[in-house]
């Protein structure tokens, strides 16, 4: 009996288990456990003052959950963030100290914590600027901007730009309509170094300037610091004077056309008779910030003269190139070039941002075929490789290759004779597709990585070996 009644207590006792686990357990318990939850790729991010983390992405959630995920920073002082909504973003170090950074959709919140280290001191023998290793790489690519010999050698590129015109312009019959030059415009015809220069000395930024951020880019140009290189503005005058036709192409964004159009009126390179387009592109550069930028800016909430880190809301923007296509403007938008319809002398980004100039170079061709028999492109001038041979045309000269084989590719056959006939060259020391040729590999890299490959293609130009075995070169009179 007392076997059977410890039995019956046991089976009692598992019985009532089994109800009150029931009982307690929510109705949806199994598929609420199974549903995803809100996680962080990294809980604890060591950066130094003046660099910026690798990407922190939240994980866990559907793609369209990502996107609404806000991130907030507990000290902005110590440790701010590159955006406050999105999937992914950077931390920024500002100060030494610790600060946590809150990952959240709706009620989960996930914690990163950050240690910002002191940068290392500038040593006294190797005094620094900008107290930033990549910052202080730009220094001198502003400095050789302002320099007399860079001032002579644009001033020698458009003496070479108009012999060849004047050849061109001879075997035309002595006529220069039908003839067409393609020009970027920054670097080429006007110093932006004025930007550069004043994001190097502004010590309010939340992160040391590196190249890599163009906030503050269109006021520094829209001043009165930006002015024409030394002989663009009489070239280009002259080519108009001969009945040569001058397409503007600029890889500025969409919603920049007007600026561009106005700056080229006010400095002095349009004919008189386009300044009517200034009307018409300031209409429509309201309605553009209106329907998009605004929108842009409401949507990340803080003030944005550019889109964040790959935050182009695409599918807004191709819709509003079909808006503006259809609405009798004279204006036309589409992927890699927005320009006036019937004779795009002015040619900026499209809906795709994209920095591919074949399509407007393209367009500029065909305009002047149109307009005259026989109509054509004689060449280009820029600053940058893409300015004349883009990714679409040839990879010979792609960023993706790094800096040795583009420049191994310039004395290939396919181009070798077109340097200073087809392309004209301008210098840039500041900026272009060989200083992101120069970071491409290591993008995403931290500084000792960057700074790494950097030593490796500067190994590459060092001098190895001694061939010569006579007495020494190197003498008090060699410098």
């Amino acid at each position: 009996m007392s076997e059977r009644k410890n039995f019956s207590m046991r089976m009692v006792t598992v019985i009532l288990a089994v109800v009150v686990t029931v009982a307690f357990t929510p109705l949806f318990a199994g598929p609420a456990m199974a549903a995803s939850k809100l996680k962080v790729s990294k809980t604890k991010v060591t950066v130094t003052v003046g660099t910026t983390s690798s990407s922190v992405s939240a994980k866990g959630l559907s793609a369209a959950k990502l996107k609404k995920v806000t991130w907030s920073s507990s000290n902005t002082a110590v440790a701010n963030i590159t955006k406050i909504k999105g999937k992914s973003i950077k931390i920024q170090g500002i100060k030494a100290g610790t600060a946590k950074v809150y990952a959240k959709y709706g009620k989960t919140k996930k914690t990163v914590k950050v240690t910002v280290a002191a940068a290392k001191p500038a040593e006294d023998n190797n005094p620094s600027v900008t107290g930033n290793y990549r910052t202080e790489s730009y220094i001198s690519g502003v400095l050789y901007q302002e320099s007399a010999e860079v001032a002579a050698q644009y001033k020698q590129a458009f003496v070479l730009a108009k012999d060849t015109l004047d050849k061109a312009i001879a075997a035309n019959g002595g006529k220069g309509e039908g003839l067409a030059i393609v020009t970027d415009i920054d670097a080429t015809l006007l110093d932006d170094s004025c930007y550069f220069a004043g994001a190097l000395l502004d010590s309010s930024r939340a992160t040391p300037w590196n190249n890599d951020d163009w906030f503050g880019y269109y006021a520094a140009i829209a001043s009165s610091q930006d002015a024409a290189v030394p002989g663009a503005i009489d070239f280009v005058q002259y080519a108009y004077s001969e009945g040569v036709e001058i397409y503007y192409i600029t890889n500025r964004p969409f919603y920049e056309l007007d600026l561009t159009c106005q700056q080229l009126i006010h400095a002095g390179f349009f004919k008189s008779d386009d300044a009517d387009l200034q009307t018409v592109l300031t209409a429509k550069e309201k309605q553009l910030k209106e329907h998009y930028i605004d929108k842009l800016n409401e949507d990340n909430q803080k003030d944005l003269s550019l889109p964040a880190d790959n935050d182009y809301d695409y599918d807004a923007t191709k819709a509003l190139a079909e808006q503006i296509n259809s609405d009798g403007s004279g204006l036309e938008m589409g992927a890699g070039y927005f320009t006036c319809k019937e004779d795009p002398i002015v040619q900026v980004q499209g809906y795709d941002y994209s920095s591919d100039k074949s399509a407007r170079r393209d367009n500029a061709a065909k305009a002047i075929a149109k307009k005259y028999e026989g109509g054509k492109v004689i060449f280009s001038m820029g600053d940058s490789i893409n300015d004349h041979v883009s990714d679409t045309d040839s990879e010979d000269f792609s960023r993706k290759i790094g800096n040795v084989a583009r420049t191994a590719n310039v004395t290939k056959s396919d181009w070798n004779d077109k340097w200073g006939t087809q392309f004209i060259m301008m210098p840039n020391s500041a900026y272009g597709d060989w200083l992101k040729a120069t970071w491409y590999k290591n993008k995403a890299g931290n500084a000792l990585e960057q700074c790494s490959y950097i030593k490796t293609q500067l190994d590459a130009h060092a001098y190895k070996d001694n061939w010569y075995n006579g007495p020494s070169p190197t003498g008090p009179n060699v410098q």
